[in-house]
């Protein structure tokens, strides 16, 4: 799988869990961020998601609005974790998206990463009562800050 492929399948409006060389931190978590960002697109709050995205983001988020929105879990989980998703995962496939991630980290300058899962409800989104979906935000801290990414 490409690179970027790889990293598509991270996110969409959908993370990361691992720290790979962080730096200090100046804002929110990448947790926090990752909750912030699903609210504000829950909320169709377009200001608020665009600035929680890294200038080169590899996706184009769009409000996804909705009614009584209901967030299970957001939590950091680790490579191994987000691989399973799609079967056992081999070390060397661990070590191959690790080395993946890693190069992209260094390409756009960025000081670490984490894939953040996620866990949400809706009681009303668009013509679906009681829609629920789940999956991982790639984020990557820049300058102290994290950002989502993926």
């Amino acid at each position: 799988m490409e690179r970027r492929e790889l990293l598509r399948s991270v996110g969409g409006v959908a993370a990361l869990t691992l720290f790979a060389g962080c730096s200090s931190v100046t804002g929110p978590g990448p947790e926090a961020t990752a909750e912030e960002y699903i609210q504000a697109l829950s909320e169709d709050d377009e200001e608020t998601y665009e600035s929680l995205l890294h200038p080169e983001v590899s996706f184009l988020p769009i409000g996804v609005g909705g009614e009584g929105l209901t967030v299970n879990t957001v939590e950091q989980r680790d490579v191994e974790a987000y691989l399973s998703q799609s079967g056992e995962p081999t070390d060397s496939e661990i070590d191959t998206f690790e080395q993946d991630i890693q190069e992209e980290i260094d390409e756009i300058g960025a000081d670490g990463y984490a894939l953040v899962y996620y866990d949400i409800e809706y009681e009303q989104w668009r013509d679906v009562t009681g829609y629920s979906t789940d999956g991982y935000l790639m984020l990557v801290q820049s300058d102290g800050e994290w950002l989502i990414y993926a």
